[in-house]
């Protein structure tokens, strides 16, 4: 009894190394967690004479089985593999061990040391290696992604791969998120993943792989084995004080098998971080039409700071998701997307505008606004996608409803209040399918939008109750685009073929403008636009290079109603447009493209919209003159990438130049009352120039990533203001440096970044208006103990205001986190400098604009989270 006992309690204990009388088993991982094939294992006994009484090897699975000779006493067991560090474990140790983890080290062969590669290649294939990259700061797999040389996050969660944003992200190589990829990458713990994988040149389409080619890149995660087949995420919850009472809760969970996905989320807080970003689609969408009056009226018209919404943002934020995948059959998956948002925002700014009137004389007016916004989104999307090497075909279903309840406070030059009142419902429906015979294709695409904005209305009142300005507009648009394409292939080198497309597009949209009470204005338009593009195209692809030149040549019937002027428009008419592009692979790692174009852009239903719409209570604008404008771009540019995996060195740079011809001028008269805009009848031109270039290595002996980026923008156009007519001409450019360390066996994690902009503005033959900027930011993270992070976050402004006047800041936030098993407790302080304003000055073609926005002051926040 006793001894059946003994080896009961013995499974319970050590379920994953076991003794007996002649056999030693167990299971060998990584340091994140993989198993580990190839170990050598051998066991020693007392009796040996330094010669193992028994070895093996692991198998495919990391588990191993050793035979023990009969009357073996084991004292001790090592384990050895090339490029980890070697283990010896006394037989106690390791009957205490559910598991052998080996952790990585370099092999130095006399003067040669070999380490655990970072990045792979295989094909147009990269495998970063989470945990050559990783800090143990990161928390997201977003902290690790901003690491990787030759990829970039920009502030709305956005990456790209050498300089171009990513066409498609994937978890374990399916695409679960529809484009809302920022749900995943500000989520998954970078304790989950064990590789990032960047697709070049990717095909989303394989029926068009090695036919039609790509440009873009893709990104997919690998989890780690031990994070699938089960619920992984966190819950958490925290308060907190500042001005008021603080609050925060967040539940996260993501299921990854083979043939199912899920990704759930629940949040909520009001410690200024909006969930707006998280739910936006950031990669190319389902075919989108909205009404022109959804975005007649601006939801934030008196400007938003560019700094993080947690620095000024008094907000009550709750979101929620739910996403899931089935495999239906091999190729063929069913995706449920449904996100709803909720946002209470608030926040307060003080801003002068300084508004051009002629060379010796400017207007500058005041404005103290208090932006109270209030907006509720919830979005539902079914996909239906069979994507084999033989066909492809898709079905999407989308309905998506925002509305907004907006009021400003305003004071200054007038004391007035504003009101912002919209309904937005959507509804759209696509179908796509490819056929592929050999090298021949054959594709259908079919889209179908409805919108309607049964309301859109803006007030402005008095403090007396008066309303000097009450406008609605309301609309409905039905749009369709019908396309299908024919390929012949002359041979695997030459191909010609034809894509054919029809759209359609109705809109209609009613405004009324009340000022002062009594009824002053309206439009009532309506109508619709029918496009049918014929674009003959031909390919040619020889070895390293592709040549793809198109000709499309598009019909344009258009029929437009204006009720109020009793009017009727028609336009039946050819417009001819061109596209060349080159593109050159020098290597894998060396890429070359040039692209030249001629396009055609045909006016819309707001070009016959020629009453005025009030976007505040100073500003309105007409949107049309009563005609079609017609604009023609001629443009070119180039592009050139480079890495070097080995080396850890990715740059890439492009540039690009666009002439368009309008046969419309803004035209804008400034008083003390009001800002009027409208557009004239006349022939101009707009030139634009922009370059941009980025270099990113990472040092592996020192543990730090650099990036080298700098961006070129310079754009002319014609204008006019009180009448008179200006070429006005702007330049910006900025550079930017930023390093990310941990250093000290990963005690000490730090980030540096220093950001300079430069802004040029001329009028006419007039004098240069300068502004720059300065920004600097240093994050630190540091262990003392491996459960205990202490870290903090510093961010520096100079800015110019105005001539000869500066402003400085800076803002600090710190912290503390503790971790115990799957236990997190986090206490993070806010802007410990309590700055309570934040001032900076841009320019917009002929004016200039001085912000100076209120910030959220000194706050505290206690979290605990538990993940599984």
């Amino acid at each position: 009894m006793t001894r059946l006992l003994w080896v009961i309690l013995s499974c319970l204990l050590v379920p994953e190394v076991m003794h007996s009388r002649d056999r030693l088993t167990g299971l060998v991982i990584d340091d994140t967690g993989e198993p580990l094939p190839g170990v050598v294992i051998k066991a020693y006994g007392s009796n040996s004479d330094n010669r193992p009484a028994a070895f093996g090897i692991s198998h495919s699975q990391g588990r191993y089985a050793l035979s023990i000779p009969d009357g073996t006493v084991i004292t001790h067991v090592d384990f050895a593999l090339i490029g980890y560090r070697q283990q010896s474990l006394t037989k106690e140790r390791l009957a205490s061990m559910k598991r052998v983890v080996m952790s990585t080290a370099p092999l130095e062969l006399k003067e040669v040391t070999v380490k655990v590669v970072p990045i792979k290649e295989s094909g147009d294939t990269l495998k970063y290696n989470v945990a050559a990259f990783r800090s143990a700061a990161d928390r997201t797999i977003e902290d690790v992604i901003k690491r990787l040389p030759g990829l970039s996050v920009d502030a709305s969660g956005t990456i790209s791969y050498q300089g171009e944003n990513i066409n498609k992200f994937y978890i374990e190589g399916l695409d679960m998120l529809s484009g809302r990829y920022a749900l995943a990458t500000k989520n998954i713990s970078a304790d989950d993943i064990s590789s990032v994988d960047v697709y070049e040149n990717h095909q989303p389409k394989r029926v068009l792989k090695g036919i039609e080619f790509s440009e873009k890149a893709a990104l997919n995660l690998t989890l780690k084995k031990k994070r699938m087949l089960k619920p992984i995420g966190y819950v958490s919850a925290g308060a907190g004080y500042g001005d008021d009472v603080k609050w925060s809760g967040e539940l996260y969970s993501m299921f990854i098998s083979p043939s199912n996905q899920s990704l759930v989320t629940g949040k909520g807080n009001n410690f200024g971080t909006s969930y707006s970003g998280e739910m936006q689609v950031l990669t190319v969408g389902m075919f989108d039409r909205s009404t022109i009056a959804s975005g007649i009226f601006p939801s934030t018209p008196f400007g938003v700071p560019d700094l993080p919404s947690t620095r000024y943002n008094d907000n009550q934020s709750t979101a929620a998701s739910v996403n899931a995948l089935t495999k239906l059959r091999t190729d063929l998956t069913l995706t449920v997307n449904a996100d709803y948002k909720r946002d209470h925002s608030r926040f307060s700014a003080s801003n002068v505008t300084t508004y051009f009137v002629d060379d010796d004389e400017n207007l500058s007016v005041d404005e103290h606004s208090t932006s109270m916004l209030h907006n509720n989104t919830g979005n539902v999307t079914l996909r239906l996608e069979n994507n084999s090497a033989g066909n492809y075909f898709a079905e999407s279903l989308s309905i998506k409803g925002t509305f907004n309840r907006n009021r400003y406070g305003l004071s200054g030059t007038s004391t007035l209040g504003q009101s912002l009142r919209s309904n937005d419902v959507t509804l759209s429906n696509t179908f796509n399918t490819t056929v592929r015979h050999g090298d021949n294709l054959w594709q259908l695409n079919s889209a179908i939008v409805y919108s309607t904005t049964p309301l859109n209305a803006m007030k402005v009142t008095t403090p007396q109750g008066i309303t000097p300005i009450d406008q609605t507009a309301t609309g409905q648009a039905f749009a369709t685009r019908h396309s299908t394409s024919f390929g012949y292939a002359f041979s695997s080198e030459s191909m010609t073929g034809v894509d054919i497309a029809f759209e359609s597009d109705y809109n209609s949209i009613v405004t009324r403008l009340a000022r002062d009470g009594d009824s002053s204005s309206a439009n009532d338009n309506s109508g619709y636009a029918l496009v049918t593009t014929l674009s003959p195209y031909y390919k040619l692809q020889k070895g390293r290079w592709v040549w793809r030149t198109e000709i499309p040549v598009s019909l344009h019937n258009i029929r437009y109603t204006d009720l109020i002027a009793d009017s009727r428009y028609r336009h039946n008419r050819l417009y001819l447009g061109a596209s060349s592009s080159f593109n050159f692979r020098f290597s894998n790692g060396v890429r070359w493209g040039v692209t030249l174009g001629r396009k055609c852009r045909v006016g819309t239903l707001t070009d016959f919209i020629v009453n005025p719409i009030f976007t505040s209570y100073r500003n309105s604008t007409v949107l049309g003159t009563g005609s079609l404008n017609v604009r023609t771009t001629l443009s070119a540019s180039t592009s050139f990438s480079f890495r070097n995996i080995v080396k850890g060195l990715f740059w890439n740079a492009r540039a690009s130049y666009r002439r368009t011809t309008s046969h419309r001028i803004s035209s804008s008269d400034v008083s003390a009352d009001e800002t009027v805009t409208t557009p004239e009848a006349s022939r101009n031109h707009i030139d634009v120039c922009d370059a941009y270039g980025q270099i990113s290595k990472n040092v592996r002996r020192l543990h730090t990533t650099f990036t080298l980026r700098g961006i070129v923008n310079l754009m002319w156009r014609d204008m006019k203001r009180q009448g008179n007519l200006s070429r006005v001409g702007t330049d910006h450019y900025e550079v930017s440096l930023s390093s990310k360390s941990n250093i000290l066996n990963d005690i000490v994690s730090f980030g540096l970044g220093v950001h300079y902009s430069l802004s040029n503005r001329r009028i006419g033959d007039g004098d240069d208006n300068i502004i720059d900027g300065l920004n600097g930011t240093f994050d630190l993270s540091v262990f003392p103990v491996r459960s205990l992070e202490l870290f903090t976050r510093c961010y520096y402004s100079r800015v110019k205001l105005t001539e000869g006047q500066y402003r400085q800041a800076m803002y600090i936030d710190g912290g503390a986190r503790y971790m115990a098993g799957a236990f997190e407790l986090e206490l993070t302080a806010k802007n410990l400098t309590d700055e309570r304003e934040y001032a900076y000055t841009v320019f917009n073609e002929y004016d200039t604009y001085r912000y100076s926005f209120t910030l959220r002051p000194i706050e505290f926040l206690l979290q605990c989270r538990y993940k599984f």
